[in-house]
Protein backbone atom coordinates (compact mmCIF):
# COMPACT_ATOMS: atom_id res chain seq x y z
CA UNK A 1 0.00 0.00 0.00
CA UNK A 2 2.80 2.43 0.81
CA UNK A 3 4.48 1.95 -2.57
CA UNK A 4 1.12 2.39 -4.29
CA UNK A 5 0.47 5.61 -2.36
CA UNK A 6 3.96 6.85 -3.19
CA UNK A 7 3.35 6.24 -6.90
CA UNK A 8 0.01 8.09 -6.74
CA UNK A 9 1.74 10.93 -4.91
CA UNK A 10 4.51 11.06 -7.52
CA UNK A 11 2.06 11.20 -10.46
CA UNK A 12 0.01 13.84 -8.65
CA UNK A 13 3.16 15.89 -8.06
CA UNK A 14 4.05 15.82 -11.79
CA UNK A 15 0.50 16.84 -12.77
CA UNK A 16 0.47 19.60 -10.15
CA UNK A 17 3.79 20.94 -11.46
CA UNK A 18 2.30 21.06 -14.98
CA UNK A 19 -0.75 22.94 -13.72
CA UNK A 20 1.47 25.34 -11.74
CA UNK A 21 3.45 26.02 -14.92
CA UNK A 22 0.23 26.82 -16.84
CA UNK A 23 -0.99 29.05 -14.00
CA UNK A 24 2.38 30.82 -13.89
CA UNK A 25 2.11 31.65 -17.60
CA UNK A 26 -1.54 32.76 -17.38
CA UNK A 27 -2.36 36.48 -17.08
CA UNK A 28 -5.42 35.99 -14.86
CA UNK A 29 -6.82 33.25 -12.61
CA UNK A 30 -10.25 32.65 -11.06
CA UNK A 31 -11.01 30.32 -8.17
CA UNK A 32 -14.06 28.03 -8.01
CA UNK A 33 -15.15 26.21 -4.84
CA UNK A 34 -17.97 23.90 -3.80
CA UNK A 35 -18.55 21.43 -0.97
CA UNK A 36 -20.17 18.01 -0.64
CA UNK A 37 -20.24 15.07 1.79
CA UNK A 38 -18.60 11.78 0.83
CA UNK A 39 -19.61 8.22 1.79
CA UNK A 40 -17.88 8.62 5.17
CA UNK A 41 -19.90 11.77 5.86
CA UNK A 42 -16.76 13.91 5.60
CA UNK A 43 -17.21 17.41 4.15
CA UNK A 44 -15.01 17.60 1.07
CA UNK A 45 -14.24 21.03 -0.38
CA UNK A 46 -13.41 20.80 -4.08
CA UNK A 47 -11.15 23.51 -5.53
CA UNK A 48 -10.61 24.44 -9.18
CA UNK A 49 -8.78 27.20 -11.06
CA UNK A 50 -9.96 28.79 -14.30
CA UNK A 51 -7.53 30.52 -16.66
CA UNK A 52 -6.57 30.81 -20.33
CA UNK A 53 -3.49 28.93 -21.52
CA UNK A 54 -0.88 30.07 -24.06
CA UNK A 55 -2.96 28.71 -26.97
CA UNK A 56 -5.99 30.82 -26.05
CA UNK A 57 -7.94 27.83 -24.68
CA UNK A 58 -9.97 28.14 -21.49
CA UNK A 59 -8.83 25.66 -18.82
CA UNK A 60 -10.65 24.73 -15.62
CA UNK A 61 -8.25 22.57 -13.64
CA UNK A 62 -9.12 20.51 -10.59
CA UNK A 63 -6.68 21.20 -7.75
CA UNK A 64 -7.64 19.09 -4.75
CA UNK A 65 -10.18 17.89 -2.22
CA UNK A 66 -9.85 19.21 1.29
CA UNK A 67 -11.52 17.92 4.48
CA UNK A 68 -13.33 20.90 6.05
CA UNK A 69 -15.47 18.92 8.51
CA UNK A 70 -13.84 20.56 11.54
CA UNK A 71 -14.43 24.12 10.37
CA UNK A 72 -16.89 25.03 7.62
CA UNK A 73 -17.09 28.67 8.71
CA UNK A 74 -16.22 31.47 6.31
CA UNK A 75 -12.97 32.09 8.25
CA UNK A 76 -11.96 28.45 7.91
CA UNK A 77 -12.70 28.49 4.17
CA UNK A 78 -10.76 31.75 3.83
CA UNK A 79 -7.67 30.06 5.26
CA UNK A 80 -8.02 27.34 2.62
CA UNK A 81 -8.31 29.96 -0.16
CA UNK A 82 -5.25 31.82 1.15
CA UNK A 83 -3.26 28.56 1.21
CA UNK A 84 -4.15 27.86 -2.44
CA UNK A 85 -3.37 31.42 -3.53
CA UNK A 86 0.01 31.42 -1.78
CA UNK A 87 0.94 27.92 -2.98
CA UNK A 88 0.28 28.82 -6.63
CA UNK A 89 1.52 32.41 -6.35
CA UNK A 90 -1.61 34.07 -7.82
CA UNK A 91 -2.01 36.96 -5.35
CA UNK A 92 -1.78 39.50 -8.19
CA UNK A 93 -3.57 37.35 -10.78
CA UNK A 94 -6.82 36.43 -9.04
CA UNK A 95 -9.66 38.34 -10.73
CA UNK A 96 -12.81 36.39 -9.81
CA UNK A 97 -14.31 33.92 -7.35
CA UNK A 98 -17.36 31.75 -8.01
CA UNK A 99 -19.41 29.73 -5.51
CA UNK A 100 -22.99 28.62 -5.03
CA UNK A 101 -25.52 30.67 -3.07
CA UNK A 102 -24.94 29.19 0.41
CA UNK A 103 -24.77 32.01 3.02
CA UNK A 104 -21.35 30.89 4.29
CA UNK A 105 -20.04 31.22 0.73
CA UNK A 106 -22.00 34.07 -0.83
CA UNK A 107 -22.94 36.17 2.21
CA UNK A 108 -22.40 39.85 1.51
CA UNK A 109 -21.26 40.64 5.08
CA UNK A 110 -19.52 37.66 6.68
CA UNK A 111 -19.51 35.22 3.76
CA UNK A 112 -16.39 33.84 2.15
CA UNK A 113 -16.76 36.06 -0.92
CA UNK A 114 -16.84 39.20 1.28
CA UNK A 115 -13.72 38.12 3.20
CA UNK A 116 -11.84 37.24 0.00
CA UNK A 117 -12.84 40.58 -1.56
CA UNK A 118 -11.50 42.45 1.49
CA UNK A 119 -8.11 40.80 1.09
CA UNK A 120 -8.06 40.65 -2.73
CA UNK A 121 -10.22 43.60 -3.93
CA UNK A 122 -10.03 42.57 -7.60
CA UNK A 123 -11.54 39.12 -6.95
CA UNK A 124 -14.99 39.84 -8.38
CA UNK A 125 -17.68 37.52 -6.95
CA UNK A 126 -19.93 35.73 -9.45
CA UNK A 127 -22.82 33.70 -8.07
CA UNK A 128 -22.85 30.45 -10.10
CA UNK A 129 -25.29 31.12 -12.96
CA UNK A 130 -26.48 27.49 -13.05
CA UNK A 131 -27.54 27.75 -9.39
CA UNK A 132 -29.20 31.09 -10.10
CA UNK A 133 -31.17 29.60 -13.01
CA UNK A 134 -32.20 26.71 -10.79
CA UNK A 135 -33.45 29.16 -8.15
CA UNK A 136 -35.35 31.11 -10.79
CA UNK A 137 -37.25 28.05 -11.97
CA UNK A 138 -37.85 26.94 -8.40
CA UNK A 139 -39.11 30.29 -7.14
CA UNK A 140 -41.23 30.94 -10.22
CA UNK A 141 -43.49 27.98 -9.41
CA UNK A 142 -43.28 27.64 -5.63
CA UNK A 143 -45.74 30.50 -5.07
CA UNK A 144 -48.27 29.26 -7.63
CA UNK A 145 -50.53 26.61 -6.12
CA UNK A 146 -51.43 24.85 -9.39
CA UNK A 147 -47.77 24.55 -10.46
CA UNK A 148 -46.66 23.34 -7.04
CA UNK A 149 -49.26 20.56 -7.06
CA UNK A 150 -48.37 19.72 -10.67
CA UNK A 151 -44.67 19.08 -9.95
CA UNK A 152 -45.38 17.25 -6.67
CA UNK A 153 -47.74 14.91 -8.54
CA UNK A 154 -45.21 14.39 -11.37
CA UNK A 155 -42.61 13.50 -8.76
CA UNK A 156 -45.08 11.01 -7.27
CA UNK A 157 -45.54 9.32 -10.65
CA UNK A 158 -41.76 8.94 -11.01
CA UNK A 159 -41.51 7.50 -7.48
CA UNK A 160 -44.46 5.15 -8.19
CA UNK A 161 -42.32 3.16 -10.63
CA UNK A 162 -38.92 3.46 -8.96
CA UNK A 163 -40.17 1.96 -5.68
CA UNK A 164 -41.28 -1.36 -7.17
CA UNK A 165 -39.40 -3.68 -9.58
CA UNK A 166 -42.73 -5.23 -10.64
CA UNK A 167 -44.17 -1.83 -11.61
CA UNK A 168 -40.93 -0.89 -13.37
CA UNK A 169 -40.91 -4.11 -15.39
CA UNK A 170 -44.57 -3.71 -16.35
CA UNK A 171 -43.98 -0.10 -17.42
CA UNK A 172 -41.02 -1.12 -19.63
CA UNK A 173 -43.28 -3.53 -21.52
CA UNK A 174 -46.09 -1.02 -22.07
CA UNK A 175 -44.42 2.41 -22.18
CA UNK A 176 -40.91 1.34 -23.32
CA UNK A 177 -39.31 4.33 -21.60
CA UNK A 178 -38.11 4.93 -18.04
CA UNK A 179 -39.23 8.01 -16.14
CA UNK A 180 -36.32 10.02 -14.72
CA UNK A 181 -36.44 10.79 -11.02
CA UNK A 182 -37.21 14.35 -9.95
CA UNK A 183 -34.21 16.02 -8.27
CA UNK A 184 -35.18 19.11 -6.20
CA UNK A 185 -31.79 20.80 -6.68
CA UNK A 186 -31.59 20.24 -10.45
CA UNK A 187 -34.41 21.60 -12.58
CA UNK A 188 -33.01 20.09 -15.76
CA UNK A 189 -34.12 16.77 -14.23
CA UNK A 190 -37.60 18.28 -13.85
CA UNK A 191 -37.54 19.13 -17.53
CA UNK A 192 -36.62 15.55 -18.44
CA UNK A 193 -39.50 14.20 -16.38
CA UNK A 194 -41.93 16.77 -17.81
CA UNK A 195 -40.92 16.05 -21.41
CA UNK A 196 -40.99 12.27 -20.90
CA UNK A 197 -44.48 12.37 -19.37
CA UNK A 198 -45.69 14.67 -22.16
CA UNK A 199 -44.37 12.37 -24.89
CA UNK A 200 -45.73 9.22 -23.22
CA UNK A 201 -48.91 10.57 -21.63
CA UNK A 202 -51.28 8.25 -23.55
CA UNK A 203 -49.26 5.02 -22.94
CA UNK A 204 -48.96 5.98 -19.25
CA UNK A 205 -52.73 6.48 -19.00
CA UNK A 206 -53.28 3.10 -20.65
CA UNK A 207 -50.85 1.48 -18.18
CA UNK A 208 -52.57 3.01 -15.14
CA UNK A 209 -56.01 2.03 -16.46
CA UNK A 210 -54.74 -1.50 -17.04
CA UNK A 211 -53.69 -1.64 -13.38
CA UNK A 212 -57.08 -0.43 -12.15
CA UNK A 213 -58.91 -2.87 -14.49
CA UNK A 214 -56.93 -5.82 -13.11
CA UNK A 215 -56.81 -5.19 -9.35
CA UNK A 216 -56.26 -8.86 -8.58
CA UNK A 217 -52.73 -8.63 -10.04
CA UNK A 218 -51.67 -5.70 -7.85
CA UNK A 219 -51.82 -4.70 -4.21
CA UNK A 220 -54.32 -2.12 -3.00
CA UNK A 221 -51.76 0.69 -2.72
CA UNK A 222 -50.70 0.26 -6.35
CA UNK A 223 -54.30 0.24 -7.59
CA UNK A 224 -55.14 3.37 -5.60
CA UNK A 225 -52.11 5.30 -6.85
CA UNK A 226 -52.67 4.14 -10.42
CA UNK A 227 -56.25 5.43 -10.37
CA UNK A 228 -55.26 8.87 -9.07
CA UNK A 229 -52.34 9.08 -11.55
CA UNK A 230 -54.61 8.23 -14.49
CA UNK A 231 -57.10 10.92 -13.42
CA UNK A 232 -54.27 13.43 -13.10
CA UNK A 233 -52.82 12.70 -16.56
CA UNK A 234 -56.25 12.87 -18.21
CA UNK A 235 -57.09 16.23 -16.65
CA UNK A 236 -57.12 19.31 -18.85
CA UNK A 237 -54.95 21.28 -16.43
CA UNK A 238 -52.23 18.61 -16.47
CA UNK A 239 -52.13 18.72 -20.28
CA UNK A 240 -52.05 22.50 -20.18
CA UNK A 241 -49.14 22.68 -17.70
CA UNK A 242 -47.24 19.97 -19.58
CA UNK A 243 -47.45 22.11 -22.71
CA UNK A 244 -46.45 25.30 -20.86
CA UNK A 245 -43.45 23.89 -19.01
CA UNK A 246 -42.16 21.76 -21.89
CA UNK A 247 -42.09 24.99 -23.92
CA UNK A 248 -40.27 26.89 -21.14
CA UNK A 249 -37.83 24.04 -20.51
CA UNK A 250 -36.97 23.79 -24.20
CA UNK A 251 -35.29 27.20 -23.81
CA UNK A 252 -33.91 26.85 -20.27
CA UNK A 253 -32.33 23.46 -21.05
CA UNK A 254 -30.29 25.03 -23.84
CA UNK A 255 -29.30 27.80 -21.44
CA UNK A 256 -28.23 25.17 -18.88
CA UNK A 257 -25.97 23.56 -21.48
CA UNK A 258 -24.46 26.92 -22.43
CA UNK A 259 -23.81 27.86 -18.79
CA UNK A 260 -22.11 24.54 -18.06
CA UNK A 261 -19.72 24.66 -21.03
CA UNK A 262 -16.36 25.87 -19.74
CA UNK A 263 -15.23 27.33 -23.08
CA UNK A 264 -18.11 29.84 -23.11
CA UNK A 265 -17.18 33.26 -21.79
CA UNK A 266 -19.43 34.96 -19.28
CA UNK A 267 -20.40 37.71 -21.73
CA UNK A 268 -21.76 35.10 -24.13
CA UNK A 269 -23.69 33.53 -21.21
CA UNK A 270 -25.15 36.95 -20.31
CA UNK A 271 -26.35 37.39 -23.89
CA UNK A 272 -28.05 33.99 -23.84
CA UNK A 273 -29.76 34.94 -20.56
CA UNK A 274 -31.05 38.13 -22.16
CA UNK A 275 -32.27 36.06 -25.12
CA UNK A 276 -34.27 33.81 -22.78
CA UNK A 277 -35.73 36.90 -21.10
CA UNK A 278 -36.84 38.21 -24.49
CA UNK A 279 -38.35 34.82 -25.40
CA UNK A 280 -40.34 34.69 -22.15
CA UNK A 281 -41.55 38.24 -22.74
CA UNK A 282 -42.66 37.27 -26.25
CA UNK A 283 -44.41 34.12 -24.95
CA UNK A 284 -46.23 36.24 -22.38
CA UNK A 285 -47.75 38.26 -25.22
CA UNK A 286 -48.27 35.71 -27.99
CA UNK A 287 -47.76 32.18 -26.60
CA UNK A 288 -51.06 31.35 -24.93
CA UNK A 289 -53.31 30.90 -27.97
CA UNK A 290 -51.09 28.23 -29.56
CA UNK A 291 -50.77 26.31 -26.30
CA UNK A 292 -54.54 26.50 -25.72
CA UNK A 293 -55.35 25.11 -29.15
CA UNK A 294 -52.72 22.32 -28.79
CA UNK A 295 -54.21 21.21 -25.46
CA UNK A 296 -57.75 21.17 -26.84
CA UNK A 297 -56.59 18.90 -29.67
CA UNK A 298 -54.75 16.46 -27.38
CA UNK A 299 -57.35 15.86 -24.67
CA UNK A 300 -61.00 14.97 -24.57
CA UNK A 301 -61.34 16.32 -21.03
CA UNK A 302 -63.04 19.66 -20.63
CA UNK A 303 -61.42 22.34 -18.45
CA UNK A 304 -63.07 22.84 -15.10
CA UNK A 305 -64.97 26.02 -14.58
CA UNK A 306 -63.92 28.14 -11.64
CA UNK A 307 -66.89 30.05 -10.26
CA UNK A 308 -68.42 32.06 -13.07
CA UNK A 309 -65.13 32.56 -14.96
CA UNK A 310 -64.61 31.29 -18.48
CA UNK A 311 -62.05 28.37 -18.48
CA UNK A 312 -59.97 30.04 -21.17
CA UNK A 313 -59.77 33.23 -19.12
CA UNK A 314 -58.76 31.23 -16.03
CA UNK A 315 -55.98 29.38 -17.82
CA UNK A 316 -54.79 32.55 -19.53
CA UNK A 317 -54.43 34.17 -16.11
CA UNK A 318 -52.44 31.14 -14.86
CA UNK A 319 -50.21 31.24 -17.96
CA UNK A 320 -49.58 34.97 -17.51
CA UNK A 321 -48.75 34.46 -13.83
CA UNK A 322 -46.16 31.78 -14.67
CA UNK A 323 -44.52 33.94 -17.35
CA UNK A 324 -44.56 37.07 -15.17
CA UNK A 325 -42.92 35.17 -12.30
CA UNK A 326 -40.23 33.80 -14.59
CA UNK A 327 -39.49 37.20 -16.11
CA UNK A 328 -39.35 38.96 -12.72
CA UNK A 329 -37.11 36.26 -11.20
CA UNK A 330 -34.66 36.39 -14.12
CA UNK A 331 -34.53 40.18 -13.96
CA UNK A 332 -34.02 40.28 -10.18
CA UNK A 333 -31.52 37.46 -9.81
CA UNK A 334 -29.31 38.54 -12.71
CA UNK A 335 -29.41 42.20 -11.71
CA UNK A 336 -25.68 42.22 -10.80
CA UNK A 337 -24.79 42.32 -14.51
CA UNK A 338 -23.95 46.02 -14.15
CA UNK A 339 -20.63 44.99 -12.50
CA UNK A 340 -19.76 43.21 -15.73
CA UNK A 341 -20.59 46.09 -18.04
CA UNK A 342 -16.89 46.39 -19.03
CA UNK A 343 -17.36 43.16 -21.03
CA UNK A 344 -19.35 45.10 -23.60
CA UNK A 345 -16.02 46.63 -24.72
CA UNK A 346 -15.48 43.44 -26.75
CA UNK A 347 -19.07 42.99 -27.87
CA UNK A 348 -18.30 42.50 -31.56
CA UNK A 349 -21.94 42.95 -32.60
CA UNK A 350 -21.78 46.58 -31.36
CA UNK A 351 -18.46 47.59 -32.93
CA UNK A 352 -20.18 49.81 -35.51
CA UNK A 353 -21.98 51.80 -32.77
CA UNK A 354 -18.84 52.05 -30.64
CA UNK A 355 -16.94 53.32 -33.67
CA UNK A 356 -19.22 56.36 -33.62
CA UNK A 357 -19.21 56.81 -29.86
CA UNK A 358 -16.55 55.28 -27.58
CA UNK A 359 -18.14 53.35 -24.61
CA UNK A 360 -16.80 55.59 -21.84
CA UNK A 361 -18.99 54.12 -19.07
CA UNK A 362 -17.93 50.52 -19.73
CA UNK A 363 -14.29 51.62 -19.99
CA UNK A 364 -14.55 53.41 -16.63
CA UNK A 365 -16.00 50.26 -15.01
CA UNK A 366 -13.01 48.25 -16.25
CA UNK A 367 -10.54 50.77 -14.85
CA UNK A 368 -12.37 50.86 -11.53
CA UNK A 369 -11.97 47.10 -11.08
CA UNK A 370 -8.76 46.18 -12.92
CA UNK A 371 -6.85 49.41 -13.55
CA UNK A 372 -3.43 48.07 -12.50
CA UNK A 373 -3.57 45.24 -15.07
CA UNK A 374 -3.76 47.52 -18.12
CA UNK A 375 -1.92 50.34 -19.85
CA UNK A 376 -4.97 52.63 -19.96
CA UNK A 377 -3.90 54.90 -22.81
CA UNK A 378 -2.73 52.06 -25.03
CA UNK A 379 -5.89 50.02 -24.36
CA UNK A 380 -8.10 52.94 -25.39
CA UNK A 381 -6.11 53.40 -28.62
CA UNK A 382 -6.21 49.68 -29.44
CA UNK A 383 -9.96 49.50 -28.83
CA UNK A 384 -10.50 52.51 -31.09
CA UNK A 385 -8.50 50.80 -33.83
CA UNK A 386 -10.40 47.55 -33.35
CA UNK A 387 -13.80 49.27 -33.62
CA UNK A 388 -12.66 50.90 -36.86
CA UNK A 389 -11.00 47.87 -38.43
CA UNK A 390 -12.44 46.29 -41.56
CA UNK A 391 -11.31 42.79 -40.53
CA UNK A 392 -14.59 40.88 -40.66
CA UNK A 393 -13.06 37.96 -38.72
CA UNK A 394 -13.17 40.17 -35.63
CA UNK A 395 -16.82 41.10 -36.05
CA UNK A 396 -19.89 39.20 -34.82
CA UNK A 397 -17.76 36.70 -32.91
CA UNK A 398 -17.99 35.73 -29.22
CA UNK A 399 -14.93 36.60 -27.15
CA UNK A 400 -13.55 33.06 -26.97
CA UNK A 401 -13.41 32.86 -30.79
CA UNK A 402 -11.99 36.38 -30.99
CA UNK A 403 -9.16 35.45 -28.60
CA UNK A 404 -8.33 32.27 -30.55
CA UNK A 405 -8.27 34.27 -33.81
CA UNK A 406 -5.96 36.89 -32.32
CA UNK A 407 -3.69 34.15 -30.99
CA UNK A 408 -3.53 32.31 -34.35
CA UNK A 409 -2.87 35.49 -36.37
CA UNK A 410 -0.40 36.83 -33.76
CA UNK A 411 -2.55 39.91 -33.26
CA UNK A 412 -1.85 39.42 -29.55
CA UNK A 413 1.54 41.01 -30.26
CA UNK A 414 0.11 43.94 -32.22
CA UNK A 415 -2.78 44.58 -29.79
CA UNK A 416 -1.57 43.18 -26.44
CA UNK A 417 -3.92 45.20 -24.23
CA UNK A 418 -7.05 44.17 -26.16
CA UNK A 419 -5.85 40.56 -26.11
CA UNK A 420 -5.34 40.85 -22.37
CA UNK A 421 -8.89 42.21 -21.99
CA UNK A 422 -10.16 39.18 -23.90
CA UNK A 423 -8.23 36.90 -21.53
CA UNK A 424 -9.77 38.68 -18.54
CA UNK A 425 -13.31 38.20 -19.85
CA UNK A 426 -12.65 34.52 -20.58
CA UNK A 427 -11.16 33.95 -17.13
CA UNK A 428 -14.25 35.16 -15.24
CA UNK A 429 -16.40 32.01 -14.78
CA UNK A 430 -20.19 31.82 -15.09
CA UNK A 431 -20.70 28.54 -13.26
CA UNK A 432 -19.17 25.99 -10.86
CA UNK A 433 -20.14 23.08 -13.12
CA UNK A 434 -16.55 21.82 -13.30
CA UNK A 435 -16.32 21.72 -9.50
CA UNK A 436 -19.56 19.78 -9.28
CA UNK A 437 -18.35 17.28 -11.88
CA UNK A 438 -15.49 16.44 -9.50
CA UNK A 439 -18.14 15.14 -7.06
CA UNK A 440 -18.94 12.33 -9.51
CA UNK A 441 -15.28 11.29 -9.43
CA UNK A 442 -15.35 11.48 -5.62
CA UNK A 443 -18.27 9.01 -5.54
CA UNK A 444 -16.40 6.59 -7.83
CA UNK A 445 -13.17 6.72 -5.80
CA UNK A 446 -14.44 6.81 -2.25
CA UNK A 447 -17.11 4.12 -1.97
CA UNK A 448 -18.52 2.07 0.90
CA UNK A 449 -15.83 -0.58 0.38
CA UNK A 450 -13.03 2.00 -0.01
CA UNK A 451 -13.91 4.56 2.65
CA UNK A 452 -10.78 4.74 4.81
CA UNK A 453 -8.27 6.34 2.45
CA UNK A 454 -6.39 9.48 3.43
CA UNK A 455 -6.93 12.89 1.88
CA UNK A 456 -3.66 12.94 -0.07
CA UNK A 457 -4.47 9.60 -1.75
CA UNK A 458 -8.04 10.74 -2.47
CA UNK A 459 -6.88 14.02 -4.04
CA UNK A 460 -4.17 12.20 -6.00
CA UNK A 461 -6.58 9.66 -7.49
CA UNK A 462 -9.13 12.41 -8.20
CA UNK A 463 -6.53 14.55 -9.99
CA UNK A 464 -5.37 11.57 -12.11
CA UNK A 465 -9.00 10.79 -13.06
CA UNK A 466 -10.32 14.32 -13.61
CA UNK A 467 -7.24 15.63 -15.43
CA UNK A 468 -6.81 12.50 -17.55
CA UNK A 469 -6.54 14.62 -20.70
CA UNK A 470 -3.59 16.53 -19.24
CA UNK A 471 -2.03 13.24 -18.08
CA UNK A 472 -2.20 11.77 -21.60
CA UNK A 473 -0.84 15.00 -23.06
CA UNK A 474 2.18 14.90 -20.73
CA UNK A 475 2.80 11.21 -21.45
CA UNK A 476 2.84 11.88 -25.20
CA UNK A 477 5.03 14.98 -24.98
CA UNK A 478 8.68 14.00 -25.60
CA UNK A 479 9.90 17.22 -23.99
CA UNK A 480 8.31 16.36 -20.63
CA UNK A 481 9.65 12.78 -20.23
CA UNK A 482 6.69 11.99 -18.02
CA UNK A 483 7.80 8.52 -16.85
CA UNK A 484 11.26 9.79 -15.89
CA UNK A 485 9.68 12.69 -13.98
CA UNK A 486 7.40 10.30 -12.05
CA UNK A 487 10.33 7.98 -11.25
CA UNK A 488 12.37 10.94 -10.01
CA UNK A 489 9.50 12.13 -7.77
CA UNK A 490 8.99 8.56 -6.49
CA UNK A 491 12.67 8.05 -5.68
CA UNK A 492 13.01 11.38 -3.91
CA UNK A 493 10.45 10.45 -1.24
CA UNK A 494 11.71 9.48 2.22
CA UNK A 495 11.87 5.69 2.68
CA UNK A 496 14.05 2.96 4.18
CA UNK A 497 15.56 2.12 0.79
CA UNK A 498 17.62 4.88 -0.83
CA UNK A 499 16.93 4.87 -4.59
CA UNK A 500 19.01 7.95 -5.35
CA UNK A 501 22.58 7.18 -6.33
CA UNK A 502 25.22 9.76 -7.10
Amino acid sequence: PQIQNDLIKAIRSVLTDAIKKEVEQAHFVSILLDETSDISNISQLSSCFRYVDNNGNVQERFISFCDVSDDKSSDGLLRHVETLINEYGIEKKIVAQTYDGAPVMAGSVGGLQALVTQKYPQALFVHCYSHVLNLILQQSVSNIKECNIFFITLSGIGAFFSKSPKRMNAMKKMVEKLLPKLVPTRWNFSSRLTNTVKENRVPLIEFFENVTDNPEEWNSETVLQAGSSASFLKSFQCCFLLEVFSLVFSHTDVLYDVLQTKSMDIMYCCKRIEDVKAIIKELRVNGFNKIWSNVQEKTDEQPRKRRSEDPETTHRALFNEIMDNLYIQITERFRSHHKLSFMSLLDSSAFSQMREKFPEEAFATLLELYNNHFDTLRLRNELTVMYSTSDQEMHDKPVYLMVKYMNEKQLSLAMPEVYKLGLLILTIPATTATVERSFSTLKRIKTYTRSTQREDRLSGLALISIEKELLVKLKNDPKVKFVDAVIEKFCSQTRRIDFMFK
